[in-house]
């Protein structure tokens, strides 16, 4: 009786103790917020990551006069609580701040959206919207300025970016997986972007028929595992593909014919739509940060059938010349240098850094890989990728002549005779 007497005063003096902590802080990050809208915008700048870390440590539950001008609300079908204000600036735009709260883990994550305005113009209505599949919108007098089709997956991003733990990094990934597979699921949501999901890269094809999300975690090793969604829109079906990162089993990854099932991970940041004849052509151009020691950048051909099961096939033989004999173009390189690889729309081809050992005797050790100052080209021209090198990037609108590649071979050659002696 007595210990049971004392555990209920311990609990009592426990619970009093955080209670009186828990005003403290909150109490220190009203006085933080009075004063950082009273700094010049040099000292707002050097201060808000003090706000913000703070602010993290709170659970903000029913406080609708914490902050002056802020706006406060449950968010429908959910743990969270959402609160948000803005940051004047006299000088730069100004910011939006807001802030998911959960009594139930305890925790709070907050984000900031720049704006298009300075200062805080006289009245500002900040609003927010919720919709019944967890989706959110911030408008600023009737403008949108923020817009989370599904909250939870918001919040979830921001726990794998604290994450230290390779499991946990891989249990939260597998939980965004599921989470935005079901999100993509709904058409009317194809054609967004996703660009509030700031470590999210999604693309879409210029023909309204392809859209790929892809993000990446790094593990404590270096290692790197990606994730992606592929969505398949048609006249005949919508279709949803879960991308299984299995490059590690893929054998002759450049030649070899892969699926989602079996996907080279990659986060995409391009996509290209070539037709030739009656097939079309969607070009993906993607980072891996692959391990300590190197990095890739790679270049891969989507292609499905627009009737039956529009089964999705990565990987074809649409290179001529120096890459003939592959299915996707893989470049690896050292880890601290980098590698140009992207769409130049003036000049219509894959521009490219030719990728050179920094000495001749590490040659095929891409850990000492990098670019040499010289650019290649790739240009689709009757149903192929047709290579061009040593292209003048200077000028845009001169058409690159194709090459017969002796320079290359004769530079490679000479390498390799180098290395011999």
């Amino acid at each position: 009786m007595k210990q049971l007497k004392l555990s209920i005063i311990l609990f009592l003096c426990l619970n009093a103790l955080l209670c009186k902590l828990y005003s403290q802080t909150q109490l220190q990050i009203n006085e933080i917020w009075d004063k950082l809208v009273t700094l010049d915008d040099r000292e707002k700048n050097f201060r808000l990551p003090s706000f913000l870390e703070t602010s993290s440590k709170i659970v903000f539950c029913d406080c609708e006069t914490l902050f002056p001008n802020w706006i406060y609300e449950d968010i429908p079908e959910t743990e969270y609580f959402f609160l948000s204000g803005i940051l004047p600036y006299t000088n730069q735009n100004s910011l939006l701040i807001w802030i998911i709260s959960s009594e139930t883990e305890n925790k709070s994550w907050s984000f900031t959206k720049e704006l298009d305005f300075l200062g805080l113009p006289n009245d500002t209505d900040l609003s927010v919207n919720f919709e019944n599949n967890k989706a959110m919108s911030i408008l600023i007098n009737g403008k949108k300025y923020v817009e989370i089709p599904d909250i939870s997956i918001k919040v979830m991003f921001s726990k794998l970016n604290d994450c230290k733990v390779d499991s946990e990094k891989v249990e939260i990934s597998m939980q965004i997986w599921e989470n935005l597979h079901k999100l993509l699921e709904n058409k009317m949501l194809f054609d967004n972007k996703f660009t509030d999901f700031e470590q999210l890269a999604t693309i879409i094809s210029n023909d309204k028929k392809v859209k790929i999300s892809t993000w990446n975690i790094v593990l404590n090793s270096g290692e790197q595992i990606f994730y992606g969604i592929l969505v398949i829109n048609t006249a005949s079906n919508f279709v949803v593909y879960k991308l299984h990162d299995q490059r590690e089993s893929i054998k002759n990854n450049l030649q070899q014919i892969l699926t989602p099932d079996k996907w080279y991970g990659c986060v995409y940041y391009d996509i290209i739509t070539n037709k030739y004849k009656n097939d079309t052509y969607y070009t993906l151009i993607g980072f891996n940060g692959n391990n300590a020691f190197t990095q890739i950048k790679i270049v891969d051909v989507l292609t499905f059938s627009e009737s039956g099961n529009h089964e999705p096939k990565f990987g074809v033989s649409i290179f001529n010349e120096e890459y003939k004999n592959n299915r996707r173009l893989i470049f690896e390189y050292r880890k601290n240098a980098t590698m140009m690889l992207r769409f130049d729309p003036k000049m219509n081809m894959i521009v490219m850094d030719n990728l050179s050992p920094s000495e001749p005797f590490y040659r095929n050790d891409y850990r000492y890989y990098g670019p040499d100052f010289s650019h290649n080209g790739l240009k689709f021209e009757k149903g192929k990728w047709i290579f061009y090198s040593d292209i003048d990037l200077r000028n845009p609108y001169t058409s690159p002549i194709p090459q017969d590649n002796n320079k290359r071979k004769n530079r490679l050659r000479s390498l390799e005779l180098e290395n011999d002696d």
